[in-house]
């Protein structure tokens, strides 16, 4: 509120000048700033600055440099800069209704509002003429904050750079415009098994969440027209309601009644300090559905449409009679499966239920949980590369958390790695959910296998600064930090 009665009373004091407004992230200042805001300042009397505050900068996962107070500090310290405003909002639509500035600028790379991927240029050159304003462009010389931040201060190993150059050359406007336009009109079912994951220690119960299912969920619905989550579920109130509150509004449910106790509970007990996990315990109902039941699903397979996507996450195997997988390997939709490795699938037995798909991703560093000689890397790579050929995978994906992500192409005989770009890591967006959902979208597109690691790896990285257990996608905003990531 003190926010924003000092702006008012700037405004009440100036009522009579004539106000230009300037809106960015203004992270690293350059001479490019500083010759924009100048050029800005003399088409009126008064220049106001607004910068975007952090929670709502999209120009990277580790972006901005410079907290809000070092950024609106740094501008105020600039002669002909009169007044300097945070904004909290994606958009300074909001503030130009509450400025009416006589002129609101930006730098000459906005000439063309359409090359906007968010569409808030437009929005925001329609409210400034409501109130008789002008959109003007400042035609000077222009140089990229992100360029230089990714240049100068960023200190990426060998490997980084080689993906970083690759996906550079691939991933153009025109061909996150394509990305865009082919999946507009898709639409996908995914079956899944819906566990409620809770998480306890010394101190606190935490909060219950439906971490995976959702997660993928909402990545494919940011892409694509519709999304059907095939599942069983406990129908009560309270759950639904969290159900349908995290998901987008185009993702829909199919709801299969089982006999008995319908969700997987799991429960993990954790240390507060450091923070690692002593052990987790299941509530399954282990008996497959009925014949009934069992009929219900196999109709929803039969109903799905030949240029439908299939999505299977397989976690304790309830939902998946032989029957049933033996209907999935049938299919010659495009299909995609999330094995679950943990407690209950320790090894690669259950998997072998499973043919002919087109994408298969995993975790193995959760197949250690349930061997005794630990993890061994080489091992699981041979082991994954005799499964892909005798089950007939096409692609399969190995989710590695802080050492990113292996991709093998049966039909290129060839493997793919991607590094990981940020050290840190967060169980409630992990890195195997968002490398799926990426895989089953881009799969069929003209999109290198590269790119396809890095934009599964950057998904992760832009849900791990949303700190609720689910994510709603924007796709919009998802590819503008990709662009700025990547400059």
């Amino acid at each position: 509120m003190l926010k924003e009665e000092k702006l008012k009373k700037f405004l009440k004091k100036n009522n009579k000048k004539k106000i230009v407004l300037c809106h960015g992230v203004f992270d690293v200042l350059h001479i490019g700033h500083l010759n924009y805001l100048k050029k800005a300042k003399s088409l009126g009397e008064v220049l106001i600055v607004s910068i975007t505050s952090k929670k709502f900068v999209n120009k990277g996962f580790d972006r901005p440099l410079f907290n809000d107070y070092e950024r609106k500090k740094f501008l105020e310290n600039i002669s002909f800069v009169d007044y300097v405003y945070i904004n909290d909002n994606f958009s300074s639509k909001t503030l130009i209704k509450k400025i009416k500035p006589n002129f609101y600028c930006k730098g000459k790379e906005y000439s063309n509002p359409k090359n906007d991927l968010t569409n808030n240029i437009e929005r925001e050159i329609n409210e400034v003429k409501k109130f008789g304003g002008k959109f003007k462009i400042i035609n000077t010389k222009t140089y990229s904050s992100s360029k230089i931040i990714n240049n100068q201060f960023k200190n990426y190993d060998l490997d980084q750079r080689k993906v970083l150059s690759k996906v550079k050359k691939e991933l153009t406007e025109k061909k996150i415009f394509e990305i865009k336009k082919k999946n507009k009109n898709r639409s996908v079912t995914l079956i899944a098994e819906t566990i409620i994951n809770s998480k306890k220690n010394q101190l606190r119960f935490s909060e219950k969440c439906l971490k995976d299912i959702l997660s993928v969920a909402n990545i494919l619905a940011a892409f694509m027209k519709k999304v059907t989550i095939v599942t069983y579920f406990d129908k009560k109130k309270n759950q639904l309601k969290y159900l349908r509150n995290n998901t987008l509004k185009n993702v829909k449910f199919e709801f299969i009644n089982k006999r008995n106790v319908s969700t997987i509970y799991k429960k993990s007990y954790f240390d507060y300090f450091p923070k690692s996990r002593i052990l987790s315990s299941h509530k399954i109902n282990e008996n497959y559905f009925n014949l009934v039941e069992e009929n219900k699903i196999l109709k929803i397979l039969n109903n799905i449409k030949k240029n439908e996507f299939l999505c299977v996450m397989y976690h304790s195997g309830e939902l998946f009679s032989q029957r049933i997988c033996d209907k999935l390997n049938k299919l010659k939709n495009k299909k995609g499966l999330n094995f679950k490795f943990d407690p209950l699938n320790s090894n690669f037995q259950k998997i072998l239920k499973f043919k002919n798909f087109d994408i298969v991703c995993f975790n193995p560093k959760r197949i250690q949980s349930g061997q005794k000689q630990g993890f061994n890397l080489k091992s699981i790579e041979l082991k994954s590369k005799n499964l892909q050929n005798n089950q007939k995978f096409k692609k399969v994906i190995l989710a590695l958390d802080k050492d990113g992500s292996k991709l093998r192409d049966r039909y290129k005989n060839k493997i793919y790695h991607c590094p990981a770009f940020t050290e840190k890591t967060n169980k409630k967006n992990n890195l195997e959910s968002s490398l799926f959902a990426i895989a089953i979208i881009l799969n069929d597109l003209p999109l290198s296998n590269n790119s396809i690691l890095f934009l599964g790896n950057y998904m992760t990285f832009l849900n791990l600064k949303n700190n609720s257990p689910v994510h709603k996608i924007n796709i919009n905003d998802f590819f503008k930090h990709v662009q700025h990531y990547i400059k």
